[in-house]
């Protein structure tokens, strides 16, 4: 059973996105921006810092005093060994996910997003019991969610770059913990 923000967020994300398809399309234009992070997971020393991107596609609405953009995306974040698995590969997550992102609008742009949809998280755990060194390779698909701030500076019509930062997480499946992490990084976007 999903736990009740979760549903919360699934619900006020999916109203901001219908709220921007009933708006009008006259003044609606597409979207296509990529991101670059540098990712750092909250908890946990089995896994350590890393980077990652995203790709994103949107179809931006304007409204009053501000741009509202629903968006589809994929991610990919490569995670290092933590301190206690040195000798391992790292983790890694993809996600898949639907949005909304609502920026004011102006030259400078400062805005907010959140995004919902399906991760996978793979990578290997050691543990010690007693004197046996036990090596667990973990992997699950489970739903994932974001949110986070952006910073967006247009630098004419068609184009944009920014900063933003995050909290990212694919929920515990079964006695799995959650894995989430902090992203901090930036972005362009080409606006058609």
């Amino acid at each position: 059973m999903k736990q009740p923000w979760s549903l919360s967020l699934l619900a006020a994300t999916a109203l901001c996105a219908l709220l921007a398809v009933c708006a009008s399309t006259a003044s609606a234009q597409a979207v296509l921006a990529g991101d670059g992070a540098f990712v750092s997971p909250i908890s946990g020393s089995y896994a350590g810092s890393g980077g990652g991107f995203a790709l994103r596609l949107g179809r931006r609405v304007r409204l009053p005093g501000a741009w509202e953009t629903p968006e589809l995306g994929f991610g990919y974040a490569v995670f290092a060994p933590g301190q206690n698995n040195a000798d391992l590969t790292g983790f890694s997550a993809m996600r898949g996910v639907i949005g909304v992102r609502l920026t004011t609008s102006g030259v400078l742009r400062p805005g907010v997003f959140a995004h919902v949809g399906l991760g996978h998280v793979a990578g290997t755990v050691e543990t010690h019991t007693g004197t046996l060194l036990v090596r667990d390779n973990i992997a699950r698909t489970a739903f994932t969610w974001d949110g986070g701030v952006t910073l967006d500076l247009a630098l004419g019509a068609s184009f944009e770059l920014g900063i933003h930062a995050a909290y990212d997480q694919i929920l515990k499946q079964r006695d799995l913990r959650n894995f989430q992490w902090l992203e901090l990084g930036g972005h362009l976007a080409l606006v058609f």
